[in-house]
C-alpha cells in the first residue's frame, strides 16, 4: 500500500511540474510582449488650439502652428473636406468630439486621410473619417509611417479604398509602442488594421472590424511582441486576423499573442481561415478566441510556424476542419471544435504538435491527420522532419495525459464559460452577433453572407 502511494504521489506530483513547465513556456510568450505605457500621452495642456468649425483647411493649420513642445487640437462637430491631414511634429494630441467630427477626403486625392510619419506620443481620437473610396482608388484612413509611443483610440474609418488603419516602420525604420484601441473600421477595400513590417510592442485591442476586402487584422513581415486583443472581426474576405513572417527567414515574425477575439464569417470566399498563423513564425499564442462560421478552417498554423500555442480556443462551423496544424511545432491545450464541414481536427506530417485536453463536438474521429492516421483526443506527439527546439519538446513529452483526460473535458459544457446565448448550441440556422453594446446577440433571421442581420 505505502508503496503504491508513494507511486502515485510521484506520478501526479510529477505531472504538476511538468504542466508547470508547459505554462510556464507560455508565460514567456505572453509576458515578453510588453507595450510600454509610454504609448499614452499625457496631453500638453498649456497649448490647445481650437479649429474653425467646419473648415478643413484649418486642421492643417493648427497642427502647422504647434510648437515642437506639444499642444491638443480640439476639432469640434461638423463637416471637414481634406486633401490630407498630415502629422509630422510629435507631441500632439488630435481630438474629435466623436462620431459628429466628420472628416472626407477630397475627391482625387488618393492619399491616407490622415498621415502620421516619423513622430512621438501622439494622440488620435474621437473622430469619423471617411476615405471617399469611388473617388480615390488609393486611399488610406490612417496611415502611420516610423511611430513611436503614438494612441489611437475611438476614431471610426468607414468607406476607404485601400487599408482603414494602417501601421509601418517601412523604409529603414521601425514602429513601436503603439496602441490602436476602441477603433471600429468598416468597409475598407483591403486589410481592417495592418501592422507591416518592423512593427512591435503595440496593442491593437477592443478594434471592431467589419466587411473588409482581405483581412481584417493582420501583422506581417518582421513584426514582434504585439498585443491582438478582444477585438471583434466579421465578414472578411480573406482571413479574419493573420500574423506571418517572411519568405526570408531573417524577417520572421515572434512572440505575438492573438488573444480573446471574436471573428465571424471570415474568408468568405472559402479559402483562408478565422485565424491564420503562417510563414516563419516563432512563440506565438493564440488563447482564449471564439471563431465562428469560417469559410475554410477556423484556426489555421502553417508554413514553418514553430512554437504556436493554441489554448482554450472555441471554433464553431467552419468549412472545413475547425483547427488545422501543417509545419508546426507546439501545442493544442484545451480546445473546442464544432460543426465543421470535415473533422474538426486536422494536421499533417513534418511536424511536432502536442494535444492535450482538446473535445471535439461534431464527429467520433478523433484528431485525423492527413495521411489518414487516427490518434487519442487527449494526447499525441508526432514527431517531424524538422525538430522542435530540444528543451521545449521534451517539457511536452513529458507531460501525462490523463492529468487532464478527455473523458474529463468532455463531460464539462465548453459554452459554460462562454457569455453566449443558450440558442448557440441548438444546431443549424442560429447565427450569433454583436449588438451595439458590444454583447453577443442572436441574429432574427438566418442572413446570407451579403447581408446584415437584425442582432436582438
Amino acid at each position: 500500500m505505502k508503496r503504491e502511494l508513494e507511486h502515485f504521489l510521484h506520478r501526479h506530483l510529477r505531472a504538476i511540474n511538468d504542466i508547470m513547465v508547459l505554462f510556464a513556456l507560455i508565460f514567456l510568450v505572453y509576458s515578453t510582449t510588453v507595450i510600454s505605457d509610454q504609448g499614452i500621452f499625457t496631453d500638453k495642456l498649456n497649448q490647445i488650439y481650437f479649429v474653425q468649425e467646419n473648415n478643413g483647411t484649418d486642421i492643417q493649420q493648427k497642427i502647422d502652428d504647434c510648437p515642437s513642445s506639444g499642444c491638443k487640437i480640439v476639432i469640434p462637430s461638423g463637416t471637414y473636406y481634406v486633401d490630407q491631414i498630415l502629422i509630422d511634429t510629435s507631441n500632439i494630441t488630435l481630438e474629435g468630439a466623436g462620431d459628429s467630427t466628420r472628416i472626407f477626403l477630397k475627391d482625387d486625392s488618393n492619399k491616407a486621410a490622415l498621415k502620421l510619419e516619423d513622430v512621438e506620443h501622439v494622440v488620435v481620437r474621437q473622430m469619423y473619417i471617411n476615405g471617399n473610396a469611388p473617388n480615390n482608388p488609393k486611399s488610406h484612413g490612417i496611415e502611420m509611417r516610423r511611430v513611436n509611443y503614438t494612441t489611437i483610440e475611438y476614431v471610426t474609418v468607414e468607406n476607404v479604398s485601400n487599408k482603414g488603419i494602417y501601421l509601418s516602420g517601412h523604409s529603414g525604420g521601425t514602429a513601436n509602442y503603439n496602441i490602436i484601441q476602441h477603433n471600429v473600421v468598416h468597409g475598407a477595400g483591403t486589410n481592417g488594421i495592418d501592422l507591416y513590417i518592423r512593427v512591435n510592442h503595440t496593442k491593437v485591442y477592443d478594434n471592431y472590424v467589419s466587411d473588409v476586402g482581405y483581412v481584417g487584422i493582420l501583422g506581417i513581415r518582421d513584426v514582434h511582441h504585439n498585443i491582438f486583443e478582444s477585438n471583434y472581426v466579421f465578414r472578411t474576405y480573406n482571413d479574419g486576423i493573420q500574423i506571418r513572417g517572411h519568405e526570408d527567414a531573417a524577417e520572421k515574425s515572434t512572440y505575438n499573442v492573438i488573444k480573446d477575439n471574436y471573428v465571424y464569417y471570415a474568408a468568405t470566399n472559402n479559402l483562408a481561415q478565422g485565424i491564420f498563423v503562417n510563414m516563419n513564425t516563432e512563440n506565438t499564442l493564440i488563447d482564449g478566441n471564439f471563431v465562428y462560421g469560417s469559410g475554410a478552417n477556423g484556426i489555421e498554423t502553417t508554413e514553418n510556424s514553430w512554437n504556436v500555442f493554441l489554448t482554450g480556443n472555441y471554433v464553431y462551423k467552419s468549412g472545413l476542419h475547425a483547427f488545422e496544424n501543417q509545419k508546426s511545432t507546439g501545442a493544442l491545450v484545451g480546445n473546442y471544435g464544432s460543426g465543421s464541414g470535415s473533422t474538426d481536427y486536422a494536421t499533417s506530417s513534418f511536424m511536432n504538435m502536442y494535444f492535450m485536453g482538446n473535445v471535439e463536438g461534431s464527429t467520433e474521429s478523433g484528431i485525423v491527420f492527413d495521411r489518414g492516421d487516427s490518434v487519442s483526443l487527449d494526447i499525441t506527439v508526432k514527431n517531424a522532419e524538422k525538430a522542435a527546439d530540444e528543451e521545449f519538446l521534451d517539457s511536452l513529452q513529458a507531460l501525462e495525459a490523463k492529468f487532464i483526460s478527455a473523458d474529463v473535458l468532455s463531460s464539462v459544457d465548453p459554452l459554460s464559460s462562454l457569455v453566449l446565448p443558450d440558442a448557440l448550441s441548438d444546431g443549424e440556422g442560429v447565427v450569433v452577433c454583436v449588438k451595439p453594446d458590444k454583447t453577443l446577440g442572436v441574429c432574427s433571421s438566418v442572413p446570407s453572407e451579403n447581408q446584415t442581420c437584425v442582432c436582438g
